[in-house]
């Protein structure tokens, strides 16, 4: 037997301390897998604080990009990664901020800004197992800016056709402005019978339904599945009526109107032919509808007609512009009341509904604001904006168009707050 056979003999033969070898190998490796165990619940606690961290950054920069701010959003954005605890550049720490994004579903969005954010991970206790890695997240926030301010708004939350767009020859045009609908219903929107709607985008609670027939059109597209779009309107107190002034309808002839509180059923009931002008104002509507019949006109500037009512609010009125009348109404550009032409009390029931009949030329500059209520567009209407030249809100309940309307948003100077969409997360997690 040579020295080396003899050698390895006595070493397997001999069993001291064999125990406590296998026993040190054997906790060292049951160290490495406890300390696996904590690293990775530590490892999934960082990809959640990375994850919030480009969350808040995408919508930082998405917000401060839709306020003007088109050369910071970038800082913006790796700033707020920064305040959450990953500040790019610093321990290996990366953050990009781009617009629009490169890849996934919003690739080559221009209303999109992604945030990614990497950190390195070194592991200590299970280094024995796995080696450096990186913990990543990614984040892509839609913008809301001017170009995609509403001025459309259905505020019912979860109706069928909340927004509706109906007839063979129906279209509607906003230009440079969106359709917004709150509703969170899967058919939140829906056009049929040849209708036709041109926007800058759609804003939609829940989704849309769109016969074959019907057409739609948008620049920037349309979100789905979004946050409720603010009331922009809802922070303002309804005033209480006063006394009544003297004067009683049916308006005849050719008449000037001053502001005040109008009561009884006829109070606000403009006959064909008559020629009113409102003087600058607001015009409290106490339990009467505001009604112009066919052939009347009514015109005034710096003025608003709040529909109210001192008693049940069960009879508060409507808004009722019937077919081949004419109206042209401008807002106060300053005050309490300022940008509303029309603000129907919103504690009222849905009950009579708005009507903007056909064959009515309207121009109104300024918002007309109906919370509680359903309001029909039907046969023809217009409002000033041909052209994106004016400024014209619509913001009700519930909303039907089932005739040709248009709307623009230029509305600098009109005194009206903006129909502004939140921004909103589109994409978590990549």
């Amino acid at each position: 037997m040579s020295k080396l056979q003899a050698f390895l003999y006595r070493f397997y033969s001999d069993h001291s301390g064999t125990i406590a070898v296998f026993t040190a190998l054997s906790l060292i490796a049951l160290a490495g897998f406890a300390g696996l165990g904590v690293e990775t619940a530590q490892w999934y606690t960082t990809k959640r604080a990375i994850q919030a961290a480009a969350d808040d950054a995408a919508l930082s920069a998405a917000v401060a990009y839709g306020q003007g701010n088109t050369s910071g959003y970038v800082a913006d954005g790796k700033s707020v990664a920064g305040t959450n605890g990953f500040v790019d550049g610093a321990n290996n720490v990366s953050v990009s901020v781009i617009k629009p994004p490169q890849s996934g579903a919003y690739a080559n969005n221009n209303s999109a800004i992604q945030v990614t954010i990497v950190s390195p991970v070194k592991p200590l206790l299970s280094a024995m197992f796995i080696g450096d890695f990186d913990i990543s997240a990614t984040s892509v926030a839609l913008i809301n800016g001017p170009s995609s301010n509403g001025c459309v708004l259905a505020l019912d939350g979860g109706a069928a056709g909340a927004g509706t767009i109906s007839g063979t020859s129906t279209d509607i045009t906003l230009n440079h402005c969106s359709f917004d609908v709150n509703s969170k219903n899967s058919a939140a929107l829906v056009m049929s019978g040849g209708s036709t709607l041109s926007a800058a985008d759609v804003i939609l609670g829940g989704n849309d339904s769109i016969a074959n027939n019907a057409t739609l059109t948008v620049t920037d597209g349309v979100r789905t599945n979004q946050p409720a779009v603010a009331d922009p309107y809802a922070g303002r107190t309804i005033p209480t009526p006063g006394t009544c002034n003297g004067v009683h309808g049916p308006i005849n002839g050719t008449v000037t109107l001053s502001p005040g509180t109008y009561c009884g059923s006829n109070a606000f009931k403009i006959n064909g032919g008559a020629n009113v002008t409102l003087q600058p104002g607001v015009y409290i509507l106490d339990q009467t509808d505001f009604n112009i019949a066919g052939g009347a006109s009514v015109t005034g500037a710096g003025v608003t007609i709040i529909l109210t009512s001192s008693g049940s609010l069960n009879n508060t009125g409507n808004i009722v512009i019937n077919g081949g009348s004419s109206l042209n109404l401008t807002a106060p550009t300053s005050g309490p009341y300022s940008g509303m032409v029309f603000w129907q009390d919103g504690r009222a029931p849905d009950s009579n509904k708005d009507n903007f009949s056909g064959g009515s030329t309207m121009t109104i500059t300024g918002a007309i604001y109906t919370p509680s209520q359903t309001v029909t567009y039907s046969g023809g209407n217009g409002t000033n904006g041909a052209g994106g030249t004016g400024c014209t809100q619509l913001i009700a309940n519930i909303i039907n168009f089932s005739g040709n309307s248009q709307f623009a948003n230029n509305c600098s100077g009109v005194g009206t707050s903006p129909i502004a969409a939140s921004s909103s997360l589109a994409l978590l997690g990549q």
